[in-house]
C-alpha cells in the first residue's frame, strides 16, 4: 500500500511539474504579447498625432486678409 502511494504521490508530483512548466512557458508568451500590444498602440498614438498635425497643415491659417 505505501509502495502504492509513493508512486501515487510521485505521479501527482510530475504532472504538477509539467503544468507548472506549461503555465511559465504561456507567462513568458502573455508577456511577450503586452509588450507588442504596448508597443502597436504607442505607435497607432504616434501615427494619430501625425494624421492630426497633417491635417492641420493641409487646412492652413484660414482665410487671407486683402
Amino acid at each position: 500500500m505505501q509502495d502504492l502511494n509513493r508512486r501515487n504521490t510521485e505521479t501527482v508530483e510530475q504532472v504538477l511539474k509539467d503544468m507548472y512548466e506549461k503555465i511559465q512557458i504561456q507567462q513568458i508568451r502573455i508577456d511577450q504579447l503586452n509588450t507588442a500590444l504596448s508597443s502597436m498602440v504607442e505607435r497607432l498614438n504616434i501615427l494619430e498625432k501625425m494624421i492630426i498635425n497633417q491635417k492641420v497643415n493641409s487646412i492652413g491659417t484660414g482665410p487671407s486678409v486683402k
